[in-house]
C-alpha cells in the first residue's frame, strides 16, 4: 500500500491529484491549512484517505505531520507538493507582504515539506517526490513576478533533490501545468487567458485531471527508473 500525502489538496488542482492516487491504489493524506471541511469533505469520497492540517510555512508543524503518518503507518511512500498561493500584481507595485506570503508558501514552504519527508523517506531508502511548477517558471509570467521566480526555484530545487536522494532510493520530478482550466485558467482575466490559448498548439484548456495522470504516471512503478524529470503538461504551450 502506497502512503500518500498530497499539499494544498483542498483547491485548484489538488483535488483531482488526490482522487488519482486514491483510485490508483494509494492512502491519501489530504493536506489542508485553512479548510478542514473541504478536506473533510474529499476523505468522504476517498477509500482511507485522512485530512491533516498544517502550515507548510512552519517547520514544527510540518515535521510533525510526517511523524503523524509515519507513526500511524511506518511509512511515507510519496509527496506530492501542491501546496502554493498567489498575489498577482505588476512587479514594480508588489509589495514586501505579497513577495514574502508567495515565496514562503510555494518555495520555502515546498522545501521544508521536502526536507522532513526526505528525512523519513531516507530510513526506508525508499520514496518518490513530485514538485508541482508551472510554465510561470519557465517563461515570463506578467504580472506573477513573485509567483514566476517561486516556480523557477522549484526546478532548481527538484534537480537538486534528485541528485542529492538518489543514492537513497527517493525518486524526485516535477510536474510542470500550463493553463489548466481548474488551476490559472480558472483565476486569470479571461482575455489573458484567450491571449495564452492562441499559443496552445492543442487549442484547449488542459483538465485537472491530466495534471493528476502525470502525476500518478510518476508515482508508478513504471517510472522508476524517472528522476530529475520535468512533465510538462501545457497542450504545447512552451513548445
Amino acid at each position: 500500500m502506497t502512503i500518500a500525502l498530497v499539499t494544498g489538496a483542498t483547491g485548484g488542482l489538488g483535488p483531482a491529484i488526490a482522487r488519482a492516487l486514491s483510485a490508483d491504489g494509494a492512502t491519501v493524506y489530504v493536506h489542508f491549512r485553512r479548510n478542514e471541511a473541504a478536506a473533510t469533505a474529499l476523505c468522504a469520497e476517498l477509500d482511507g484517505a485522512e485530512p491533516i492540517g498544517f502550515d507548510v510555512r512552519d517547520s514544527q508543524a510540518v515535521q510533525a505531520a510526517i511523524r503523524t503518518i509515519t507513526d500511524a503507518h511506518g511509512q511515507l511512500d510519496l509527496l506530492v507538493n501542491n501546496a502554493g498561493v498567489v498575489a498577482d500584481g505588476p512587479m514594480a507595485m508588489l509589495d514586501d507582504a505579497s513577495l514574502t506570503d508567495v515565496i514562503d508558501t510555494n518555495l520555502t514552504g515546498t522545501f521544508k515539506v521536502c526536507r522532513a519527508a526526505a528525512r523519513a523517506m531516507m530510513g526506508k531508502r525508499s520514496g518518490c517526490i513530485i514538485n508541482i511548477s508551472s510554465v510561470a517558471g519557465i517563461r515570463a509570467s506578467p504580472y506573477q513576478a513573485n509567483y514566476s521566480a517561486a516556480k523557477a526555484g522549484l526546478l532548481g530545487l527538484s534537480r537538486t533533490m534528485a541528485r542529492e536522494l538518489g543514492s537513497k532510493g527517493i525518486r524526485v520530478n516535477t510536474v510542470i501545468p500550463g493553463l489548466i482550466r481548474a488551476g490559472m485558467g480558472a483565476r486569470v482575466d479571461q482575455r489573458h487567458a484567450d491571449a495564452v490559448l492562441e499559443r496552445v498548439p492543442l487549442g484547449t484548456l488542459g483538465e485537472a485531471e491530466d495534471v493528476a495522470a502525470a502525476v500518478v504516471f510518476l508515482a508508478s512503478d513504471g517510472a522508476r527508473y524517472i528522476s530529475g524529470a520535468e512533465l510538462t503538461v501545457d497542450g504545447g504551450l512552451c513548445t
